[in-house]
């Protein structure tokens, strides 16, 4: 859509111009292809999404809009990146921490 702008005619404002930005209308969400997915998410079979190997979470896909171009876009959120657990600062003489490393989440030791 078409916007315009103008300048105030009262000159004792500030210099600046008075206008709205287009209203974006989605007219609904482009599908994405499997290659096109941000990294950690994986396209399922019926077409739902998945956190990919080697993330966890619940993935969620939100139709937004590109807010320059009013295009519509799907946004990716819910797939953390496993990472292995840090040990903890304790002191080595006192605790015995040679079974932690690598531990996948959820495990103890």
């Amino acid at each position: 859509s078409v916007t315009t702008w103008r300048c105030p005619a009262d000159k004792s404002l500030p210099a600046s111009f008075i206008g709205q930005y287009p209203r974006c209308v989605r007219e609904g969400c482009p599908s994405t292809a499997e290659d096109d997915l941000p990294e950690g998410y994986t396209l399922l079979e019926d077409g739902s999404y998945a956190c990919a190997f080697g993330y966890s979470g619940s993935p969620v896909a939100k139709c937004s809009h590109d807010t320059s171009t009013c295009e519509p876009r799907l946004e990716f959120a819910g797939c953390n990146e496993e990472r292995p657990c840090t040990l903890p600062e304790v002191n080595p003489c006192a605790v015995d921490t040679s079974d932690c490393y690598y531990l996948s989440s959820g495990s103890t030791c």
